[in-house]
């Protein structure tokens, strides 16, 4: 009888590639190593009263981890530790357009553009918290409000 030596190595090679998993499968793991994926855990954030139950109209995430959460009284920035608030100040040129944030988009150059339902965009540099407003005409305002901000004019998002 001739044996096939190329069916030997293949099933040779088969069994030491898959015994290893098979035992591995077989053994069961200590209490304290099971994997529960079937449990979600929730944690508390510390400092969500900046949000105040408030509605969340917007969310986005920056390049730097940076969670921005749009509100129906401004916009917060959520760093992983602490939560801050920043919100239309009267008479400050540098504040947002509005309160009522209904939309985020991040830009390439890392600036947040914030669209407001009725009070225009606001182009916030997370970097410098500068603030430059467009489109916000408070003599007539819209009715329909920005409902999502997009723009792609000159590669700008």
């Amino acid at each position: 009888m001739k044996i096939n030596l190329n069916f030997v190595q293949w099933l040779v090679f088969w069994l030491g590639a898959c015994l290893p998993f098979a035992i591995m499968a077989a053994a069961p793991l200590p209490p304290d190593q099971e994997f529960l994926f079937t449990e979600p855990e929730f944690e508390t954030l510390g400092g969500a009263e900046a949000i105040d139950n408030q509605a969340i109209t917007a969310l986005a995430q920056d390049v730097r981890g940076l969670i921005w959460i749009g509100t129906q009284n401004g916009l917060i920035r959520y760093d992983g530790y602490r939560f801050r608030l920043f919100a239309r100040k009267a008479g400050d040129p540098f504040s947002l357009a509005g309160d009522y944030v209904n939309s985020l988009s991040i830009a390439k150059d890392g600036r947040l553009w914030v669209g407001t339902v009725s009070d225009g965009i606001s182009v916030f540099d997370p970097a410098s918290e500068a603030v430059e407003i467009i489109l916000a005409d408070r003599k007539e305002p819209r009715r329909e409000g920005l409902r999502k901000l997009g723009l792609y004019v000159a590669g700008v998002l």
